[in-house]
């Protein structure tokens, strides 16, 4: 609880106090109704409200936004899709009784929506049993209010994060969905088409964006500077995170140094330089935001480092290691 309190207080910055954890109780209906009561008792309760579930959490918000509307309109709505098993139904015994036509029937997913003073009438209505064992809440509108609920075909997205497996599946689907804002001027053309074909290949919108000192996450940024001092490149880069503000999701930059030396008298320590760079990841941590630094000093770049860099660059977007973070990879 104590957890959940310090996660919601962290996410309600700015919110004006709009969220709010309530305990729960011993089945998914009593839990539920638990909510129901904290809502319909505060100031400013809503119209609509909205039953979802975190194992889902990859709704579309226009999956959303249309449960939302059909609820307004007919009372009650929720998400469905289509059955991909027939369904059978045994006997006490374990012999197959009934295979159901699966075009008839399909399967309940969430959202929900309904009517606030409706559930929750519903739910003021239910016996024990129905609380203690039932899992369907469209079903008790229809059951108590007489309702014929609105069923919303859902896409793909509303699966469930079941099983362990589930959990790489929905982190690797978060990932791509991330926003890549590519910024560069003056960018050899070869590297410029290498690195938006290993962004496109990784994420679903990449974005060439003009030049500026600060990008706002929570989208991830990419930097060319093309023919800038790697140094000249690690203060820009310091005042970038300075002037950010602390995002709930973490997000990451990548900085591509072409065509330059270290600076204007040449290399100086490594290791001083390294530990430098460190610093500045070490300060953006602070921000969940992840920085790497890929340098290249060839003043020609050939189109097998402009490969090697592009991968690199989506790599490193990707995973958004911690362990990397700070580092400069020389290529």
């Amino acid at each position: 609880m104590d957890l959940m309190k310090e996660t919601l207080a962290g996410l309600d910055s700015g919110n004006y106090g709009r969220l709010r954890m309530v305990s729960g109780s011993s089945s998914r209906h009593r839990s539920i109704q638990a909510g129901l009561k904290a809502l319909a008792s505060s100031e400013n309760s809503p119209d609509i409200v909205v039953i979802h579930d975190g194992v889902r959490p990859l709704v579309p918000p226009e999956i959303l936004i249309e449960v939302v509307c059909a609820a307004k309109d007919y009372g009650a709505a929720g998400a469905v899709r289509p059955l991909v098993s027939t369904v059978l139904r045994s006997d006490e015994m374990g012999f197959m009784e009934e295979a159901l036509d699966r075009s008839q029937y399909c399967a309940s997913e969430m959202p929900q929506a309904f009517v606030l003073s409706l559930i929750k009438e519903a739910y003021n209505m239910c016996s024990d049993h129905d609380l203690d064992y039932g899992t369907e809440c469209l079903h008790l509108v229809q059951k108590y209010m007489g309702l014929k609920p609105r069923l919303i075909e859902g896409t793909a997205d509303l699966w469930k994060v079941t099983h362990r497996k589930d959990l790489y599946a929905a982190e690797t689907t978060v990932k791509e969905r991330r926003r890549v804002h590519l910024v560069a001027q003056d960018i050899d053309l070869c590297l410029l088409e290498q690195i938006l074909l290993a962004l496109k290949e990784r994420f679903s919108e990449v974005q060439v964006c003009e030049d500026t000192i600060v990008q706002t996450p929570p989208c991830h940024l990419v930097r060319v500077h093309n023919g800038i001092f790697l140094t000249d490149v690690l203060s820009e880069t310091e005042a970038w995170v300075k002037a950010l503000s602390p995002c709930v999701q973490p997000s990451s930059l990548v900085s591509i140094v072409t065509k330059t030396d270290i600076n204007e008298n040449g290399y100086p320590s490594t290791v001083a330089l390294q530990a430098r760079a460190q610093a500045i990841a070490n300060m953006a941590r602070n921000w969940n935001i992840t920085i790497f630094f890929i340098f290249s000093p060839y003043q020609a770049i050939s189109p097998r480092t402009c490969e090697d860099i592009s991968k690199k660059t989506a790599y490193l977007l990707f995973e958004e290691s911690d362990i990397l973070s700070g580092q400069i990879i020389y290529v």
